[in-house]
């Protein structure tokens, strides 16, 4: 009888560690998808970041071109009338707003990238520990 009971014991102890051992398993795939999920996150926003500063780049070189005292004057005076010359002015500030508003968008995408790379090292870490553990 107390050999029935031991194994009864045995048994139940062995099924609790069964149990433990799927808990962990099933965390852990958890933990890996949420590794795969944030790398594409950072993939997919530094990709945006480069196709950002691309774009910047090519309005910058533009308005360069465009505001050099010269040019812009040029540029402004040429129209042949005032709605033309207020149509032209108008331009150059819209474009100065968007490069701004990228800018904007560029620096926002910069800090999520480090908050996301900072949130994939948390996880790995924890994915770590619960491997050793």
């Amino acid at each position: 009888k107390k050999a029935e009971q031991e194994i009864h014991t045995a048994e139940e102890e062995e099924q609790r560690v069964q149990e433990e051992i799927t808990k962990s398993n099933e965390q852990m795939e958890e933990s890996k998808k949420k590794i795969e999920e944030k790398k594409k996150s950072i993939e997919e926003t530094n990709k945006k970041i480069e196709e950002q500063t691309e774009e910047v780049k090519k309005m910058l070189l533009y308005l360069q071109q465009v505001k050099s005292e010269n040019a812009y004057v040029e540029y402004v005076s040429g129209a042949s009338t005032l709605t033309e010359m207020i149509n032209r002015i108008n331009g150059l500030e819209l474009l100065t707003k968007h490069i701004q508003e990228t800018m904007d968008s560029l620096e926002a995408d910069v800090k999520k990238l480090e908050t996301e790379k900072k949130e994939l090292e948390e996880e790995v870490e924890k994915l770590e520990k619960e491997m050793n553990n």
